[in-house]
């Protein structure tokens, strides 16, 4: 899921009065979406991880894809991943006479079929390897038969998203984030013209 914010700037002002030429512009702007998409993701994993619980900071930054701003296509965009993630393994994990422990729980547990299960049915799961996987998971079971059991996950990135405002929360930051930088940018590029005497 990507999320693109619109900046008003006033290019053609700015080039009036520094006197920098179009490619230096494009050249600013295009470092600047970048600079700020990058600040972005990094302010989005630290506003992301009290919703997560124990989940590393490296592993929500894996799944916040950052597509770079080119001449080609001069926008930036992050894409919050739609994976959800496993229990055991990210969350620690352990049975226990008492069901399984996790570390802190995440925001959302979901089923296999995205329904939300309550933290209380970790007192009724259990460790197991996938049949068909052989990855280890926190299991439930569903019903009576054999193998009508379920795995636990946290839910996705995007999903944290959609909630309690956090996305318009980033798009605020990352317009804020974007004027700094291009201020940046051209003071910078202003500074270089006149060691050069241009």
């Amino acid at each position: 899921m990507g999320v693109t914010g619109t900046v008003t700037h006033d290019l053609q002002g700015l080039e009036a009065r520094l006197r920098l030429h179009p490619k230096e512009l494009l050249a600013a702007d295009l470092r600047t979406k970048n600079r700020t998409a990058a600040s972005t993701r990094t302010e989005a994993v630290r506003r992301l991880r009290p919703e997560f619980g124990s989940l590393k900071a490296g592993t929500i930054r894996r799944q916040i894809k950052l597509v770079r701003a080119t001449p080609g296509t001069p926008r930036a965009i992050l894409e919050f991943s739609a994976k959800r993630f496993r229990l055991f393994g990210n969350y620690g994990g352990s049975q226990t006479k008492t069901g399984v422990r996790i570390g802190r729980l995440p925001w959302r547990i979901e089923a296999l079929d995205g329904d939300v299960v309550p933290p209380q049915a970790l007192a009724h799961a259990f460790i197991q390897r996938g049949r068909m996987s052989g990855v280890p998971n926190v299991w439930i079971r569903t019903g009576t038969k054999r193998y009508s059991i379920t795995a636990l996950l946290a839910s996705s990135l995007a999903s944290a998203f959609k909630v309690g405002g956090l996305g318009a929360g980033l798009v605020s930051f990352g317009r804020s984030r974007y004027r700094v930088v291009f201020a940046q940018e051209m003071k910078f590029r202003v500074s270089k013209r006149l060691s050069r005497g241009d």
